[in-house]
């Protein structure tokens, strides 16, 4: 394994220093094909230099490079992510807080896990906005991470047949970062889950719902005119999901297409017509929060109307008391201390050892990692995304064949991103969410910026 690790990561960062365009696409189409324990471990069962932490910083070093060495053809990007001020203000302040908390609560050797994904996003980020600056591109985007897709398709199905994670026996697992239930799977009822090359049933289906998205944009940009191919891969992915188990991932979906939808058409709406779609969004999302509080508030409540409608389930019923449970303590805890209550308390926090509780909610993930001001600053990165890619202002200079689609991808996109948070606690696609912020940055310019830097135009993608 050590040699592995270290001779593809050395040959990735070659292939990324003299070409950084085929190094990104690289990188996008590994991040869901290499798991944590494909990795050197320092020591015997504890923590280890993951493969693809190492394509990110191999990524970040040739990024530096062709930074120093071509400054010209970057400043226009640099220039560009200035013109976004809010998204990057609020990323600073979500990344800012974390930082701090995690020098205030916890040792110095956890910076390392801040580091990571630190570099992780930004690096995704500015290629994104360097490269994928027209709808060619980002075809080229989708069919690397539809090919990554598929090979995670047949893994899953390859050990479903076998009742067995496709790497049992190859692969020794001996890093602290995945569980044991890596080698021997995972069950629910004498049901097996299937986990793909992830550590666990819930990142994989997470996974694939955001699959379906890159599905739908793949269809919706290149024209196609045989939606039975389009309807027969989504069918093959929620086949897929099911085999892992999730329960949330139909809400999840419904629920990112239903706010996709409000999004793409109410902008679309003439002048008169847009106070009245704010409105009645307004009052049926704010219906939607009264809703989720009394399920949270009274939780027997909320489990009779579901054993109603869906029948009782054991483990269901307990999966929702936790849930609600952790609602409730988890934001008790954190303020209950000024000063966690602002900042957090940083990664690695031992908080659910303490509670005795579990974490299968990654705003309160955030609120543990960097108090109101992370979850302030990540609930406004999300909510800015929307607003830049959903906005009349940006409807209005969409000129190009194609662009109406690249739009409602991005909302649907951001919609899945935002819903599936409230389901899982892992940080996985957030890489996936700074790409296509990057890819809205350029595709999707503001009105100020729209005719002058139009990415189209400005430069070629390809120098």
């Amino acid at each position: 394994m050590l040699v592995f690790c270290f001779v593809s990561a050395l040959l990735f960062l070659i292939l990324a220093l003299f070409n950084l365009r085929k190094g990104f696409y690289v990188y996008l189409a590994s991040l869901p094909l290499l798991p944590a324990y494909i990795a050197i471990p320092l020591v015997k069962g504890g923590a280890g230099i993951s493969l693809n932490r190492m394509m990110t910083y191999a990524l970040a070093v040739a990024l530096v490079v062709a930074i120093i060495n071509k400054k010209q053809l970057w400043l226009p990007v640099i220039h560009r992510i200035l013109k976004w001020p809010a998204f990057l203000f609020w990323a600073i302040c979500l990344f800012l807080a974390k930082f701090i908390s995690t020098i205030m609560n916890q040792d110095s050797i956890v910076l390392f896990y801040w580091l990571d994904e630190f570099v992780g996003v930004s690096v995704v980020y500015m290629l994104a906005a360097r490269y994928v600056t027209n709808i060619t591109e980002l075809r080229t985007v989708l069919k690397v991470l539809l090919s990554a897709l598929l090979l995670q398709l047949c893994v899953v199905f390859i050990e479903t047949l076998s009742q067995q994670p496709i790497l049992h026996g190859i692969v020794e697992i001996n890093v602290s970062t995945v569980s044991e239930k890596v080698s021997e799977g995972f069950e629910r009822g004498g049901t097996y889950r299937a986990l793909g090359l992830f550590d666990n049933p819930l990142s994989l289906a997470e996974y694939l719902l955001v699959g379906c998205v890159l599905m739908l944009g793949a269809y919706k940009l290149n024209g196609s005119k045989r939606p039975v191919l389009f309807y027969l891969g989504v069918a093959v992915v929620l086949l897929a999901i099911s085999y892992t188990g999730a329960r949330f991932s139909l809400i999840a979906l419904v629920l990112a297409l239903f706010v996709s939808t409000v999004f793409y058409y109410g902008y679309r709406l003439p002048s008169l017509g847009r106070p009245v779609f704010l409105i009645v969004s307004t009052a049926l999302f704010s219906s939607l929060g009264y809703f989720a509080y009394l399920a949270i508030t009274d939780v027997y409540w909320f489990l009779e109307i579901l054993n109603t409608y869906a029948g009782e389930d054991a483990s269901g019923t307990a999966s929702v008391i936790s849930r609600a449970s952790q609602y409730l303590i988890i934001p008790t805890e954190i303020f209950g201390n000024a000063s966690s209550g602002i900042l957090g308390e940083g990664l690695r926090s031992d908080i659910m050892q303490r509670l005795d509780t579990r974490l299968d909610n990654y705003y309160l993930r955030v609120l543990i990692e960097g108090g109101a001001l992370g979850l302030i600053s990540f609930a406004a990165l999300i909510v800015t995304s929307f607003v830049h890619v959903g906005s009349h202002a940006n409807y209005k200079y969409l000129g190009l064949r194609y662009a109406h689609a690249a739009r409602f991808l991005l909302i649907f996109f951001f919609a899945i991103f935002a819903v599936n948070k409230f389901f899982l606690s892992m940080s996985f696609n957030n890489q996936y969410f700074f790409l296509f912020a990057g890819i809205a940055l350029s595709l999707l310019p503001r009105k100020e910026n729209s005719r002058k830097y139009w990415p189209a135009n400005a430069y070629s993608a390809r120098s």
